[in-house]
């Protein structure tokens, strides 16, 4: 930990970010496991299917948050700030929008509850809910993070999380089921836009110039697409062992991603504070590859540390966390461990190829068609499931870090020709002088 806070990563509250989401996460997780234990494997498989929904058909939409970072980075360079009356509107904005996302919900529960074989649709229409708070959160955060203020948006994530968890346990034991833990992660993620609100309501308006977010929608459309693709990839698994094992069975798989996905604890993190400190130069120069090397090892280390000590310790990880009724997720969370860690290195990585605008960004949608086709043609089984997920996101981590490494050379031949074709245009103009 020391070592990370000498990093540049962690400077100008980047370390308290960091340490906030680790804390969030270990919160969420807390989260999984209290919920687990008190629905039992039948819902809870239930329970996770929803949350994977909620990460790859909402979280995605909050793509405009990179966009707004982006904007705001900008303005903050040229001594300028959003003026509070464009603030006001894009906030309308997305509540009309999370209004609509409800709507979307509300006419799809009848065919979600069959797919995912819920006993109501309730659940899914509180997933629908949570587009309101969790949208309405996009502009402030990315007012915060374009400005460098990572620590209100760290305290944001803490006290989310603890809403999140204290209501999911005293709503489950209260006898709500999935609702009341669905519900607790609506009153978690509302928590935590007021928290964001009051931030920004403080914030000092005494910048030099009030300056005009120059959005890009086509920029916003591209990250959402990437962020969709990420999401996708990281639930699909859960999605369809829901679909396609039995009720039991998928309580099992959902128990070991969720363990195995300890991995994904501080990438996500680690990714944000990279972006915030590339976007502005769209990840060029040799600063900025310092950076991603940087996140890259850290991530690599943490998420080999978590591989090692989980398939050495499978059986009892999962009845510490889950209990007995567990122990059959013991068999494939080692191999969910390793494809989490991979999905780690992703996470970083695309939110690099976002600051610099490439296409590669994209890349975790051929794994999503790849993971889609192998669960669906292959006969669906834990072990078979698990191995899918495995596969895919190596080859796609491979893909992404083949186009870094090919990106990067391209860079240093450039700046090789420019630094030898300088001299020689420096001579040129002296001889014609």
């Amino acid at each position: 930990m020391r070592r990370f806070g000498r990093l540049e990563l962690a400077r100008s509250g980047g370390l308290a970010l960091f340490l906030a989401f680790t804390a969030q996460n270990v919160a969420n997780f807390i989260y999984h496991v209290a919920a687990s234990r008190l629905l039992g494997p039948s819902d809870y498989g239930g329970l996770v299917a929803l949350l994977g929904i909620l990460l790859a058909a909402i979280v995605p939409i909050t793509a405009l948050q990179t966009t707004l970072t982006r904007a705001v980075s900008r303005l903050d360079q040229e001594g300028a700030h959003p003026a509070r009356l464009i603030f006001g509107r894009l906030q309308l904005k997305m509540a009309l929008f999370a209004f609509a996302v409800f709507v979307l919900f509300a006419a799809a529960s009848p065919l979600l509850r069959n797919f995912l074989r819920l006993g109501s649709p309730g659940p899914v229409l509180i997933l629908g809910a949570t587009a309101l708070p969790v949208l309405m959160a996009v502009v402030p955060r990315a007012v915060l993070m374009g400005r460098m203020k990572f620590r209100p948006v760290a305290i944001s994530l803490v006290v989310g999380a603890m809403v999140r968890l204290s209501l999911a346990v005293g709503m489950t034991l209260a006898g709500a089921g999935i609702s009341g833990a669905m519900a607790a992660v609506l009153f978690g993620e509302a928590a935590s836009w007021l928290v964001l609100i009051v931030a920004v309501g403080r914030l000092p308006s005494s910048a030099s110039r009030a300056g005009r977010l120059s959005l890009e929608p086509r920029e916003a459309l591209r990250t959402a697409g990437a962020l969709a693709s990420f999401w996708g990839l990281v639930g699909i698994d859960v999605l369809l062992a829901r679909h396609f094992l039995t009720a039991l069975e998928s309580g099992y798989y959902g128990a070991a991603a969720t363990a195995g996905r300890v991995a994904l604890f501080l990438p996500g993190a680690i990714g944000l504070i990279l972006f915030s400190r590339v976007v502005a130069s769209e990840g060029r120069g040799a600063n900025a590859r310092q950076l991603l090397m940087q996140a890259i090892a850290v991530v690599t280390v943490l998420g080999v540390v978590t591989c090692l000590l989980v398939a050495i310790f499978p059986h009892l990880f999962i009845s510490i966390l889950f209990g007995e009724r567990y122990q059959s997720s013991a068999s494939i969370v080692a191999v969910l461990a390793g494809s989490a860690a991979a999905l780690g290195i992703i996470a970083v990585i695309q939110l690099f190829d976002l600051a610099r605008r490439a296409k590669a960004a994209h890349a975790p949608l051929l794994g999503v068609a790849a993971a889609t086709a192998g669960i669906v043609l292959a006969q669906p089984s834990l072990m078979g499931i698990a191995l899918v997920m495995l596969g895919t996101t190596i080859a796609v981590l491979a893909l992404m870090l083949a186009e870094i490494m090919r990106s990067g050379a391209e860079a240093e031949l450039e700046s090789a020709d420019s630094f030898t074709l300088a001299p020689l245009a420096a001579g040129e103009r002296s001889a014609r002088s």
